[in-house]
């Protein structure tokens, strides 16, 4: 009888981590994150992608703003979220944070990457439903 109880509670044990350490993306608040891979989603090669935990996997192209090809992809933190800017230039430019976005400058342009029914920086136009230009005004 609790050779039936340990392997009982080993499997309730083993339920409740799964459920706890689940895939977290049908929660992931951005949508572009949530479309089906095509073509053209790989990240070109990234300077360094193993020092920048990234779930290469999760990469989605999302389009261009002037002269920046901008891709999002989700960190190997679950809830954390990395924008790429190819701008052409020797380097890249790479931005991450959390759930709540992020935002970033550089070369390539100011961008902001904000969640799913989460409101953009004021005067921003949208590259894609989560990703936003952020005109510099000078």
């Amino acid at each position: 009888m609790s050779r039936i109880r340990g392997m009982a509670v080993a499997a309730l044990m083993c339920s409740g981590v799964l459920a706890l350490s689940g895939c977290t993306s049908p929660d992931f608040p951005f949508q572009d994150l949530k479309r089906d891979r095509r073509p053209g989603d790989e990240l070109p090669t990234v300077p360094a992608p193993e020092e920048m935990d990234l779930d290469m996997s999760t990469s989605r192209f999302i389009g261009e703003y002037e002269s920046a090809s901008l891709w999002l992809v989700q960190g190997n933190d679950a809830m954390s979220i990395c924008l790429i800017i190819d701008s052409g230039a020797a380097s890249w430019h790479a931005a991450c944070g959390g759930s709540l976005g992020l935002s970033t400058s550089g070369p390539g342009g100011a961008f902001a990457v904000v969640p799913d029914g989460s409101s953009p920086p004021d005067g921003a136009i949208a590259v894609s439903e989560n990703v936003y230009a952020v005109p510099v005004s000078g």
